[in-house]
């Protein structure tokens, strides 16, 4: 979990008020810091300078975040390729687990690069509801808001491979459901789905329906209300 600042400066090659009033603007909306960045200053040596955790930087290309595991940039990713599937009238698991339908809703609870947000909202429709945040949310919903809350939490162990999301693991959430979480979302959703790589951690959240591929390494575990 993050305890260290984070910070908001542009691109060294970047000119113009442009550049820097949007990652002024993108510092507002983290409650960031922002940073004068010198053009003869490298990532590195500004994060050091002010003793920063992550450095998000508006690139031409869009904003990328440096962390000391490395740099991210967001990319939809494998989201495009299941997106063309389901429209070529293919289904996946999470949309089973999810038992979604035109007109669901749905709360995504750990939105993180919000692929599967897009997977649902594909699924919904345009009469259904996808909100993707995080967990303090659920304190503030009324009963039966949604129809389910989807949980993906930061896998416990790194996935071996998956090095271009190791520069935003000192950014998340690591810490287990909660119990009390859980049941915040029963009490907002009949239905609550987690997704994880071990079935025996999806038992220890008190799952007792899964779903999966015999040969997939990532399960989906259903509480129901």
């Amino acid at each position: 979990m993050l305890t260290g600042k984070i910070g908001v400066t542009t691109a060294r090659n970047a000119t113009g008020s442009a550049a820097a009033a949007q990652a002024r603007a993108w510092a507002e909306q983290l409650g960031a810091l922002y940073v004068e960045r010198p053009h003869n200053m490298g990532v590195d040596e500004l994060m050091a300078q002010h003793d920063l955790a992550a450095l998000v930087v508006g690139e031409k290309d869009g904003p990328r975040i440096h962390s000391a595991a490395g740099s991210f940039a967001y990319h939809p990713g494998m989201a495009v390729l299941r997106l063309q599937q389901l429209k070529r009238s293919a289904t996946e698991h999470l949309l089973t687990a999810l038992d979604l339908r035109p007109g669901k809703r749905v709360l995504d609870a750990t939105l993180g690069l919000a692929a599967d947000a897009a997977i649902s909202s594909y699924a919904v429709g345009e009469d259904g509801t996808v909100v993707g945040l995080a967990e303090d949310y659920l304190t503030q919903c009324a009963p039966d808001s949604f129809d389910v809350v989807y949980f993906d939490p930061m896998f416990r162990h790194p996935v071996n491979g998956a090095k271009g999301m190791e520069a935003l693991r000192p950014l998340s959430y690591e810490e287990a459901l909660s119990a009390e979480t859980l049941q915040l979302a029963l009490r907002v959703a009949p239905r609550v789905v987690i997704k994880e790589r071990s079935e025996y951690i999806l038992r220890e959240y008190g799952c007792e329906e899964f779903i999966g591929g015999k040969y997939s390494r990532i399960k989906y575990g259903i509480i129901k209300r």
